[in-house]
């Protein structure tokens, strides 16, 4: 299982801004990730401590 904090993905969306000089929100982040990891990502707000839980 890999965990991500909501700081973690906001940091990977400013570095995909950076890299391809475009907006990328946080879900398109969490679109993304669930394609590359082919795994759920739950949203912060469902979960109890305030992290992304992806599982395989």
């Amino acid at each position: 299982m890999i965990t991500l904090t909501d700081e973690m993905v906001s940091n990977l969306a400013v570095r995909l801004q950076r890299i391809y000089r475009e907006k990328f929100s946080e879900s398109l982040v969490n679109k993304i990730l669930r394609l590359i990891l082919d795994c759920e990502v739950v949203s912060a707000s469902t979960s109890e401590n305030g992290m992304r839980k992806m599982l395989y």
